[in-house]
């Protein structure tokens, strides 16, 4: 199996009121790094826009993330992690993922 053209990502759900050094402390913690979309370049917001919207199938938009129990958060990562993508003919991300 190829890897070839499929990019794995892990989404993070912030506050979005958080300082520079906030979000780099944040970073170094969890080993990861903090990408921003440009104020005005709405193609780079798609991606952001659609997880949000998949997210909010599952928590209402009007409900504050600190009542999501972690489990049910688990689940709903599992969920968007497993849906069968379009651009692999409908079939599931983790059939063309290999732990090496």
């Amino acid at each position: 199996m190829s890897l070839k053209g499929i990019h794995l990502h892990q989404v993070f759900i912030l506050p979005k009121k958080l300082t520079k050094s906030e979000h780099q402390l944040i970073a170094k913690n969890l080993h990861a790094d903090f990408y921003f979309a440009h104020p005005f370049a709405l193609w780079e917001r798609a991606i952001n826009e659609y997880t949000n919207k998949l997210i909010r199938q599952y928590i209402p938009k009007k409900m504050s993330f600190d009542l999501v129990p972690d489990l049910f958060v688990k689940y709903i990562q599992h969920q968007l992690n497993n849906r069968p993508r379009k651009n692999l003919n409908l079939k599931h991300l983790m059939k063309y993922f290999v732990i090496l």
